[in-house]
């Protein structure tokens, strides 16, 4: 064979092909194994082994990600590790460096949380815009829980303290074990058949990842996430956070929580209705008040303060002035009547008799229609009152109207979302408060950024500190 027609490469070539070939296929992978051969350099860089029971895979932590572990590595230790497959040129050999580690078993069901999490996130399932409005004072609720537990005891006495007239339907189920699942999906299907109630409380009492694992499955995600009923999660404590509390409606941090969001406090809301009904009574009180001080003031100043007395003294004027012109009358009869016959006499009288009644009567009219007149006129005064008592009225809801308008406008300006929309995000730390200072946060802390149309999660790599500039 001629040794010059055979093509070579160098052992740089070829291991530069492998680490071509490798580190872009084993980037950002998660390997579970056993820790071994742990030895710790000079420089601070951890080297070891991972294995199982077949094989063996070089791993290297470099110091920066040790130091910021919060997970002492030693021999005999099962871990799922996080990073990278590289290859070491000078020795030709790959192995995997190791950006993040935590325990395997816990860290499995962390890591299926996180997977999943992940995914309906993407999903939109946690979406804000999609979340139910609770209702504010609910006629029904529904229960999902255990009737065996501490749960559902605390749920009852806390609703039957704030809000008794409620009617409650519970839905009895597993919250624990690998039937919980199943039989929470069916409590939310039965509601679903029978639309009886206003919401949904999804609750049970505090425990390990394990034991709340129920409310990590997908299957109970897609239920709460279906349900056209509005939910209230109350899982575990305060510190527990499921997939179901991210899909619900509402999170509440513990059971006895969910049933005070789920409905009013009766006393609280009968002490604002007498309030309310204090301020009405005094508004109204005020206008009534004002009114008569109108009409008075009207009546006052108009002839008719004292009708019914003129007319009094009319008919008395009346009465004394036909009795006059009786007497006057009946003396000049007696006198023609001694002079003339009885019949020419009577005659006369008669006549005179009969002007003097035509006269009364003409008074009598006249007095009429003056009183029309005068009651006419008072009419058309308080109708012209009572339009400026409507305007007034008018003016003042106005006025109210304008101020309440004006509150929205501020309510709207100081919303946080309305913040986030112009280029702003906040971040959160896992309990779920806000971060406003690099005193809040340590090195691998799990931190979301809330902007506008969603959460960021991750973690704390670097801290760098500011002098504030103001």
């Amino acid at each position: 064979m001629d040794n010059n027609k055979i093509k070579t490469v160098t052992v740089s070539e070829i291991t530069l092909r492998i680490k071509n070939t490798l580190e872009p296929n084993f980037f950002n992978i998660a390997v579970e194994g056993e820790v071994s051969n742990f030895k710790l350099s000079f420089t601070g860089h951890a080297y070891f082994t991972l294995k199982d029971s077949k094989s063996e895979l070089s791993a290297v932590m470099f110091k920066q990600k040790l130091f910021y572990s919060n997970l002492k590595i030693s021999d005999g230790m099962k871990i799922i590790a996080f990073g990278n497959i590289i290859v070491y040129e000078p020795r030709g050999t790959y192995q995997l460096n190791i950006g993040k580690i935590i325990p395997a078993g816990l860290g499995a069901l962390q890591l299926e949380f996180e997977r999943l999490k992940k995914k309906l996130f993407e999903a939109g399932w946690f979406d804000e815009s999609r979340k139910k409005r609770i209702p504010v004072y609910p006629e029904t609720i529904g229960i999902i829980t255990s009737p065996a537990g501490a749960a559902i005891q605390d749920i009852l006495n806390v609703i039957k303290r704030r809000y008794p007239k409620v009617k409650i339907f519970i839905y009895p189920s597993a919250v624990q074990g690998e039937n919980a699942k199943y039989e929470i999906k069916a409590g939310f299907d039965y509601f679903k058949r029978n639309p009886i109630v206003d919401v949904i409380i999804l609750g049970r009492g505090g425990g390990s990842i394990e034991d709340l694992w129920a409310f990590n499955e997908e299957i109970v995600a897609e239920a709460i996430y279906k349900c056209q009923i509005p939910v209230i999660t109350g899982i575990g404590h305060e510190t527990d956070f499921t997939i179901a509390d991210f899909t619900g409606d509402l999170r509440a941090p513990t059971p006895s929580a969910a049933a005070e969001l789920a409905v009013p406090d009766y006393s609280e809301l009968f002490e604002t209705l007498v309030k309310y009904k204090k301020i009405l009574h005094s508004d109204l009180n005020s206008k009534i008040k004002y009114a008569k001080k109108r009409i008075d003031s009207v009546v006052s100043s108009t002839p008719f303060k004292y009708p019914l007395l003129k007319t009094e003294k009319f008919k008395q004027f009346c009465d004394e002035t036909g009795s006059r012109l009786y007497s006057s009358l009946t003396s000049k009869r007696n006198f023609y009547k001694k002079i003339i016959s009885g019949i020419n006499l009577n005659t006369k009288i008669s006549s005179k008799i009969s002007v003097s009644k035509k006269l009364v009567l003409t008074k009598n009219n006249e007095l009429k229609n003056s009183l029309e007149n005068k009651i006419n006129s008072a009419k058309q005064k308080n109708a012209h009152i009572d339009k400026i008592l409507n305007k007034v009225i008018r003016i003042f809801l106005d006025k109210r109207k304008t101020a309440a308008l004006k509150y929205n406008e501020n309510l709207i300006h100081l919303n946080p979302l309305n913040i986030i929309k112009r280029g702003y995000s906040v971040a959160f730390n896992e309990n779920n408060k806000t971060i406003n200072s690099v005193e809040k946060v340590n090195i691998s802390d799990k931190v979301s950024i809330r902007v506008i149309d969603g959460r960021i999660n991750c973690y704390v790599d670097n801290i760098s500190r500011y002098e504030p500039d103001y």
